[in-house]
């Protein structure tokens, strides 16, 4: 936050500088060739006033000069009693600046068709809102284009049109969709530096090496902010039951036939991967790699699949079905690091709770909660406020 505000404390250097320079020559000079030494109707209106606050300001000073060593100690005691008082703090508070956004998540692995029956009714619940400008519906926004992630940017009418809030507005959709079945709904503020991650206040990264440990203690640590009077919108962002196939080499089977694993490997990975380049295109300097692969309609079910051939040792051609078995299972959507570990993001706002507040929750469950061996850090608001 140094490096972002150097440019702000220069410009503020720079103005208090020159505002000298001009009250202590500029101005002095100026009012000599323009000023008349004779008191204008405006000093003989204004005296009477600046001579009250004077004497006003002369007759408080006195009592605290006699007593001085008194003045001195109340002094300090305000400022020791002042510590006391809890009085939240946030790195910002949320402005009014006309717009929010809400972010849906679905079952991983759904189709686009039905992610869109599933967006396409909270939006037209936006559109019939008074106090709503338009809104925008984008579904796998972000950079792996996720088709389960959606995000709904509303544009307000400007504050001089409408007679609720940003925040207000926020709360009642909050409240509104949190009981909305197979999805998982954040409303939030847009953040004034879009950097395409969330923009939640509260983010927790947790880190280590097994994934399985990560997701139960990710777990608990929801289940905990979820509990918490005033913390909204927990979310994560790791995501598990992505449907996937398993197809493991039956190894026995290929070397009775006399087929190694590598041919299985190398035709699997030449049909659905294209991964190997047969050849190469060169154009202006420019060296472009061939590859092939089945048509999309020659790769769509398990029996395509089945009748792929692979040659053994003696050069004929040996049918894959009976070589390589298939197991549904369900695995990661993706797999995030953080400082080249893994981790799991824990995100959540608040309402009428300060950041700090909820900082000290959270340090005082994770000692709880964190396994050895594993660690955590705060990013985001939290992050930002401790730099500050």
């Amino acid at each position: 936050m140094g490096m972002f505000f150097n440019s702000f404390a220069m410009t503020v250097a720079s103005g208090i500088v020159i505002s000298y320079l001009v009250a202590v020559m500029f101005v002095p000079s100026i009012g000599a060739r323009l000023l008349s030494a004779k008191e204008s109707k405006f000093y003989y209106a204004t005296e009477p006033i600046l001579k009250a606050v004077d004497k006003g300001y002369v007759s408080l000073l006195k009592p605290l000069l006699r007593f001085k060593t008194l003045t001195v100690l109340a002094t300090f005691g305000c400022l020791i009693a002042s510590m006391t008082l809890k009085v939240g703090m946030d790195f910002l508070p949320m402005q009014d600046n006309s717009e929010f956004q809400i972010t849906i998540k679905g079952p991983v692995g759904i189709n686009l068709e039905t992610m869109k029956q599933k967006v396409i009714p909270i939006d037209e619940i936006l559109k019939g809102d008074a106090s709503i400008e338009y809104s925008i519906v984008s579904i796998g926004y972000d950079s792996a284009q996720s088709i389960h992630k959606a995000r709904i940017y509303v544009k307000l009418k400007p504050v001089k049109e409408r007679t609720i809030s940003q925040l207000t507005l926020i709360e009642h959709y909050r409240e509104k969709m949190k009981n909305v079945q197979d999805l998982v709904i954040a409303v939030e503020k847009v953040d004034d530096f879009d950097t395409g991650g969330t923009t939640a206040p509260l983010q927790v990264v947790l880190m280590g090496d097994r994934f399985e440990v990560l997701d139960d203690t990710s777990t608990k640590l929801m289940d905990f902010l979820k509990s918490t009077p005033g913390i909204v919108d927990v979310d994560r962002d790791y995501e598990s039951g992505k449907p996937e196939m398993r197809i493991s080499i039956l190894r026995e089977n290929a070397q009775r036939v006399g087929v190694s694993v590598k041919e299985i490997a190398a035709v699997l990975g030449s049909a659905y991967s294209s991964d190997s380049a047969i050849s190469y295109y060169e154009d202006n300097g420019k060296q472009f790699d061939i590859t092939v692969r089945f048509r999309d309609d020659f790769r769509t079910s398990l029996e395509d699949l089945k009748k792929l051939q692979v040659k053994n040792a003696n050069g004929e051609f040996v049918a894959l079905e009976g070589l390589i078995a298939f197991e549904d299972t369900l695995g990661t959507a993706s797999i995030n690091r953080f400082d080249r570990e893994r981790k799991i993001l824990v995100t959540a706002s608040t309402v009428g709770l300060s950041l700090d507040q909820v900082v000290v929750k959270v340090e005082e469950k994770m000692k709880e909660i964190l396994p050895e061996g594993y660690h955590y850090r705060f990013t985001g608001d939290v992050e930002n406020m401790n730099d500050t």
